[in-house]
């Protein structure tokens, strides 16, 4: 049991954010499918396979980052303690797991309605490639979110495929493609912003350096994009006005986090030096009541100014003007009740 939980570790299966926030275009895709193979809306068994095979891919392309990672993540301050980069499991074993992972996916394709099997393998094989090499992209691409956005566009695809037997969706499905892949690109250029000091280091890339400043502008006009697209594909597609409000609520909390995330990016003032006690002139005596009048008073907070607020005390920590990486985990945090009420949204809309 204990080396299962390592593999559960190593395939993040143990951080639920990470794999919903894959699983949630393939909601947007089968919610949007105009026509399933199994009735109107998508059957209960393919969304089952459908998150089964998300879980799976998911797994192995963490697996792959990992192995791909394996001599950097030690020395990254968030990713030094995953399981094969602190040494519990080795590489031969995380090989297995990815094995393992990826064979899951095979079999939830060779599972799926005969009508779009042969479809949905071609699509999975087309996936593969990027998946697994998209960790790299960091050593040779300015971008490399880049590439996982359009890996994440797979995410679209596949389930589309698979609930409608054919890629024929036409704007509709272009647009919930366009959508995943800015949203994608969007949340993963924040997740990126919080080891840009260990990239830098490391002589790694990410969007967040390449981006610089604007990254925050960046990540507001992929947001913008998705909640656009999503509101151009409902469009002709069966979905009732249920689907506004939510839709609505949001896009404009995507927009509110890009608002919050803009004001910890902001520039914070330094920290004023502590003043150091002055000191007796060689040639001069001083006396004694002058002396420990100037003895400066023990204190654990002396380089501290009391009127910084709480937020800067933590911006402090990190030095000038470096917001807390947890700012960036709850951000993603928040995409994820974000991107699940777009779904939501889509679902009400389909029933209604």
């Amino acid at each position: 049991m204990a080396r299962l939980g390592l593999w559960c570790e190593l395939l993040r299966w143990h951080k639920p954010s990470g794999r919903l926030i894959l699983l949630i275009p393939a909601g947007w895709s089968l919610w949007l499918s105009p026509k399933h193979v199994d009735g109107i809306a998508p059957s209960p068994w393919l969304v089952v396979l459908i998150l089964l095979g998300g879980l799976a891919v998911s797994g192995a392309g963490c697996v792959a980052n990992d192995l791909w990672d394996r001599r950097i993540d030690p020395q990254v301050e968030r990713t030094r303690s995953r399981p094969l980069a602190d040494g519990r499991i080795g590489v031969g074993e995380a090989l297995l797991v990815l094995l393992l992972a990826l064979a899951i996916a095979l079999a939830v394709v060779l599972a799926l309605p005969a009508a779009a099997r042969g479809l949905c393998l071609g699509l999975a094989l087309a996936a593969l490639p990027p998946v697994l090499l998209y960790p790299s992209a960091k050593r040779w691409f300015a971008y490399p979110q880049l590439l996982l956005a359009f890996c994440w566009g797979f995410a679209v695809l596949i389930p589309w495929a698979a609930a409608s037997g054919s890629m024929a969706g036409g704007w509709p499905l272009l647009l919930c493609w366009w959508a995943s892949v800015s949203w994608s690109f969007g949340f993963d250029t924040v997740y990126a912003m919080a080891d840009r000091d260990d990239d830098r280091a490391l002589g790694v890339r990410s969007s967040a350096l390449s981006l610089g400043a604007a990254a925050p502008l960046a990540v507001a006009i992929c947001y913008g994009f998705t909640a656009a697209a999503l509101a151009l594909a409902v469009i002709g597609q069966g979905i009732g006005i249920a689907f506004w409000p939510l839709w609505l609520v949001a896009a404009a909390g995507m927009q509110h986090q890009v608002w919050l995330l803009h004001q910890w990016e902001r520039p914070r003032p330094a920290l004023p030096a502590a003043t150091p006690p002055p000191t007796a002139s060689p040639d001069r005596s001083v006396s004694p009541e002058i002396s420990a009048s100037h003895q400066p008073t023990a204190s654990p907070d002396m380089s501290v100014s009391p009127d910084l607020s709480v937020s800067q005390h933590l911006s402090a920590s990190q030095g000038p003007g470096a917001p807390p990486r947890s700012i960036y985990a709850r951000h993603f945090g928040q995409q994820v009740w974000l991107g699940a009420l777009m779904l939501l949204a889509l679902v009400l809309g389909r029933l209604s």
